[in-house]
């Protein structure tokens, strides 16, 4: 029975490759593309931004900062203390301490991550906007603080990866 069916599969494999080239599994180049927000170009003739987009961006800048100073002032206070961890053994003292003083860590920069997603929701829309409108201003004032709110937010991951590594 075995000895049929093995120059069957044989010949249905050699059926199914008739110079037809399988589908490549390798990632297509759009996978490859960062999923980061492109660059958006600014229309030279936008108008003045709203008074209270500005406040908006105000706003949202400031509680980046904010973050960003919570997390410092938690970083100095538990460096030591996830370092220790770190190399202390599962369900120790130390362990215990470096994992609590992680998740402080953590949520210390919780208003800066808001603080960004606020700002790239904003971005968004204003963009979706100003498609329409082309004399629509806050577009440029956007994408400058959507920058400096990535900056210090990656700068953050940058220091809890280092520090659990």
């Amino acid at each position: 029975m075995t000895k049929r069916l093995v120059p069957m599969f044989v010949l249905a494999l050699s059926a199914c490759s008739n110079g037809v080239n399988p589908p490549s599994l390798l990632p297509r180049p759009i996978e490859k593309q960062a999923l980061a927000t492109p660059p958006v170009a600014v229309s030279v003739t936008a108008g003045p931004i709203d008074p209270a987009l500005q406040k908006q961006i105000v706003d949202a800048l400031a509680k980046v900062k904010m973050g960003d100073a919570q997390f410092t002032r938690t970083d100095r206070a538990s460096g030591r203390q996830i370092a220790a961890g770190r190399g202390a053994a599962e369900g120790s003292e130390a362990w215990v301490v470096g994992q609590q003083a992680q998740s402080a860590l953590e949520a210390a920069r919780q208003d800066s991550a808001g603080g960004l997603a606020e700002i790239a929701a904003l971005l968004l829309a204003q963009t979706q906007a100003a498609a329409s409108d082309p004399k629509l201003g806050g577009v440029a004032e956007l994408t400058a603080a959507e920058s400096e709110a990535s900056t210090i937010v990656a700068r953050q991951t940058e220091r809890l990866q280092e520090l659990t590594r």
